[in-house]
């Protein structure tokens, strides 16, 4: 789908099929966000890897659909806020996990 580092305009909804995270090794399914990081980043490039493990059907908005939608909702943007937040959260604590395993 992308690789990290990869310019990021567009924030994708997962409605069928599987994503892989390849940094972290986490899988995304049906009803996950994916891209939100980057789609907000200060410079707006990807912070992973994602790979299609499986066909997928996906929905996508580009930045300035986003930006409007948040505008005229802003309970949208503060959800979004949660989101990020909790994937960033998610992020250090998996590979906090994982490079403790490694020094194990």
């Amino acid at each position: 789908m992308f690789e990290k580092g990869a310019h990021a305009e567009r924030l994708f909804y997962i409605l069928a099929g599987e994503i892989r995270l390849e940094e972290i090794g986490k899988r995304l399914g049906p009803g996950h966000l994916v891209g939100e990081i980057g789609v907000f980043a200060p410079d707006e490039k990807r912070t992973q890897t994602a790979r299609c493990e499986t066909a997928v059907e996906l929905l996508w908005i580009d930045q300035s659909e986003l930006a409007q939608l948040c505008y005229q909702n802003p309970g949208i943007a503060f959800h979004l806020l949660r989101l990020i937040t909790a994937r960033l959260i998610q992020n250090v604590n998996s590979i906090e996990a994982s490079a403790w395993r490694q020094a194990s």
